[in-house]
């Protein structure tokens, strides 16, 4: 009985216990935290803004502490108890082992009553230290923290940690703490209205935060990612082919893919330019070629692994072409970039005198 019923309170009412002392945390406080997310922040807001509802918090939290004090008093007492009455029992190992095991069972008990007492307690004083903040802050939206700690006859630092937790837990969901400037503030709207520099800051550095991990996600998914795979894959396959003339054509197909992957390893900016070339041109012309290979044995005894053979070897030189003008293609848009660049340079030698002899760099049309 004494197992199932530590059972229950170990999988059930700790579980919860803490979920209701403890609401769910902001991810950030304090300077940082200008921005939190309304949604959030407003469901956490009407939890502790109603006087009834944290009178009520509050003496489930001191029933909490009470009862689980009571608790383990009384664990402990069973204990020591046992400990004393049945130690004169011990005649054999099994008795000893049940005597420890008994023994272990109600000094299990005993911790756990203790831990749920504590979090009662830390709740009770927790809600506590809220409601004096609150009353000192009143409808303040900016309140030094010197002012506050001045009122509840607390330091600063202490003061400091708790608003911070607080913030942390929704019970100031909509405020911080400054660092800067030693102050809380019951909302950030004004903090921005009064420091805008840092709010800019703040924006920019967040931008940058999330374009960042934007770029860290596209670099994840690079269209070039895969390309020694496929380059591995047809070396492979060009190998199998006992066609001279076949090989010779795969070989050139071979030969332009390494260029245009070489090319875009050097110039990342060209991915979303050969993104096509690598999900579905290069994966299917390997897959040709892999194709013409397995019919092989059986193209001089079979039409049909013959007509497979020739229906590839025709598709090859279209995707030879392919597959030199997307190279070509990827080349003149850096040849316009280049003969831009050059452009402006003349300009710039023009204005300030310097131009003796015409810049000329041939730009493959």
């Amino acid at each position: 009985m004494e197992i199932f019923f530590l059972i229950v309170i170990l999988a059930v009412v700790l579980p919860r216990l803490k979920n209701v002392s403890t609401p769910k945390k902001f991810t950030d406080c304090g300077a940082k935290y200008y921005a939190p997310q309304l949604k959030t922040a407003a469901s956490a807001a009407h939890l502790f803004t109603d006087d009834k509802n944290l009178n009520q918090k509050m003496l489930l939290a001191g029933l909490v502490g009470v009862g689980g004090a009571a608790m383990a008093v009384l664990m402990l007492c069973v204990l020591l108890f046992q400990a004393g009455n049945e130690a004169w029992l011990l005649y054999s190992v099994p008795s000893a082992i049940e005597y420890v095991a008994g023994l272990a069972e109600f000094g299990l008990l005993t911790a756990v009553f203790g831990k749920v007492s504590r979090i009662g307690f830390k709740w009770l004083e927790r809600m506590k230290n809220y409601k004096l903040y609150r009353e000192i802050i009143n409808v303040q939206e900016m309140c030094p923290l010197a002012d506050i700690a001045r009122a509840s006859g607390r330091s600063v630092e202490t003061v400091r940690q708790d608003l911070k937790d607080m913030v942390q837990r929704g019970y100031f969901p909509f405020g911080f703490v400054d660092e800067d400037s030693g102050c809380f503030y019951a909302n950030n709207t004004v903090w921005r209205l009064q420091n805008p520099e840092r709010a800019k800051k703040q924006d920019e550095q967040s931008q940058r935060k999330k374009r960042t991990t934007k770029k860290t996600a596209q670099k994840k998914q690079e269209p070039v990612s895969d390309s020694e795979e496929f380059l591995k894959e047809m070396k492979r396959q060009l190998a199998d082919i006992d066609n001279e003339e076949i090989r010779e054509k795969a070989q050139d197909i071979y030969n332009q893919a390494e260029g245009i992957f070489a090319w875009v390893k050097a110039h990342p900016d060209c991915d979303d330019d050969v993104r096509r070339f690598c999900d579905y041109y290069l994966p299917t012309t390997i897959k040709l070629l892999k194709t013409y290979n397995e019919v092989e044995p059986h193209a001089a005894s079979s039409e049909v692994a013959a007509g497979i053979q020739k229906e590839v070897s025709g598709v090859l030189d279209p995707v030879t072409a392919a597959f030199h003008n997307l190279l070509d293609n990827l080349l003149k848009d850096t040849a316009m970039d280049i003969s831009v660049e050059v452009s402006a340079l003349e300009s710039v030698f023009n204005q300030d005198g310097l131009a003796q002899d015409q810049i000329k760099v041939p730009v493959k049309k």
